[in-house]
């Protein structure tokens, strides 16, 4: 059995043991969600390890919404 290994999306860091991680789904209507970690959400979603990096992704993504419309 394939044990999976996540890295954040963000910096770089490599999911630990008992990390509190966080998941960011990105819907295709241009939403978005971020989750507490669950590893039978963490399929197709971005991972983050921190508030910090969550932060980043989110002030990203809403630059981006606003750069599209």
């Amino acid at each position: 059995m394939k044990v999976a290994t996540y890295k954040c999306d963000g910096c770089g860091t490599q999911k630990g043991e008992n990390n509190h991680w966080f998941l960011a789904l990105v819907g295709r209507y241009g939403s978005l969600c971020v989750l507490p970690w669950n590893d039978n959400d963490a399929y197709e979603t971005k991972h983050l390890c921190s508030d910090s990096c969550v932060s980043k992704f989110v002030n990203h993504w809403l630059t981006r919404q606003i750069e599209l419309s």
